[in-house]
């Protein structure tokens, strides 16, 4: 889903809370009635201009709001470092290169609009909606392409203790 969003709207990063995906297998055939099964909100996507930090509070702010990993993320790979009473000691984000996220430089960040309205998170970019939503996002994407390959199920969100 959020790497569909990322590739079909240009975006470096993409987000999507775990509540607002409804099912957690596609069949191999997927259908319009699966991505609305899938994504049934009617959520518009959201691109904020984001800095590393504030991507960093975004993390801390759903780890914290559910006590373990909310967020799902295509772009980046992160990992929330706790300590003993689960309390976020660091939020660790690594690009798609294997590299730590540059501190001095802003990402175009895409997520559902029930993320910011839910989220209490610092952000200077109010964020704009692209006048999309999320499930029509994810069908644009996979009518340009009708046979997906090379997906693999990798591990983007990891807690460290």
């Amino acid at each position: 889903m959020t790497d569909a969003w990322r590739r079909e709207l240009g975006l470096d990063i993409a987000f999507q809370n775990n509540g607002g995906i409804r099912l957690r297998r596609l069949s191999r055939k997927i259908t319009v009635k699966d991505v609305y099964a899938l994504d049934p909100f009617e959520n518009q996507v959201v691109v904020m201009i984001m800095t590393t930090d504030e991507i960093r509070n975004l993390i801390r702010i759903s780890f914290e709001k559910g006590e373990g990993i909310d967020l799902q993320v295509s772009g980046l790979v992160y990992t929330v470092r706790i300590d003993a009473e689960r309390r976020v000691q660091d939020v660790q984000l690594i690009g798609q290169d294997g590299r730590p996220l540059q501190e001095d430089r802003t990402y175009k960040v895409g997520f559902s609009s029930y993320i910011p309205s839910a989220y209490d998170f610092a952000h200077r970019d109010p964020g704009k909606s692209l006048g999309i939503t999320t499930a029509d996002a994810l069908i644009n994407y996979l009518e340009k392409r009708p046979r997906l390959s090379g997906y693999q199920n990798v591990q983007r969100a990891r807690i460290r203790h």
